[in-house]
C-alpha cells in the first residue's frame, strides 16, 4: 500500500513538491499576524494579505495539488485551475515581497529571498503547466 502510494505521488514529483510548498507557504501566512507590514501598501491591502483567508488558500491550493498527483487518472482541468491558482497565489506574493524589499523602511525585515523564491516557484509552475499531459496525450 505505500509503495503503490509513493510511486503514484512521485508519478507527479512537481507537483508534490509546489503542494507541499503552497502548503509551507500557507501555513507561515496563517500563523504569522503581521507578515506584511505598512509601508508599503495601505492599511486595507495590508489587512487582506495578513488575513488568515490567504493562508488558507495556499493550503488548500496545495492539498488540491497533493490529491491530484496521487489520483491515478486526473482531472486536466482540475490540473489546469491548480496551476493557475498557484502560479497566481506565487505572482501576488512574490510581487508583494518586492515591494516590501524596494520600499520599506531601512532597518526593517526584508523579503528579497522571500522574492526569490516564490518568483521561481512561479517559473516552476509555468513550465508544469507547459508541460503537464493534456486530453491529446491520451
Amino acid at each position: 500500500m505505500l509503495r503503490r502510494t509513493m510511486k503514484r505521488l512521485l508519478n507527479n514529483g512537481w507537483h508534490c513538491i509546489v503542494g507541499f510548498s503552497l502548503i509551507f507557504n500557507g501555513l507561515v501566512l496563517t500563523i504569522s499576524t503581521r507578515y506584511f507590514f505598512w509601508p508599503p501598501h495601505p492599511k486595507f491591502i495590508t489587512d487582506f494579505l495578513n488575513d488568515d483567508i490567504v493562508g488558507y488558500t495556499g493550503i488548500l491550493i496545495g492539498i488540491g495539488m497533493i490529491h491530484w498527483a496521487y489520483q491515478e487518472h486526473g482531472s486536466y482541468k482540475m490540473n489546469r485551475f491548480l496551476l493557475a491558482s498557484s502560479s497566481a497565489f506565487y505572482t501576488m506574493l512574490g510581487l508583494t515581497e518586492l515591494m516590501h524589499s524596494l520600499f520599506a523602511h531601512p532597518f526593517t525585515p526584508r523579503m528579497e529571498w522571500g522574492t526569490i523564491s516564490d518568483l521561481v516557484m512561479v517559473l516552476v509552475t509555468l513550465y508544469m503547466a507547459r508541460e503537464s499531459p493534456t486530453r491529446d496525450d491520451e
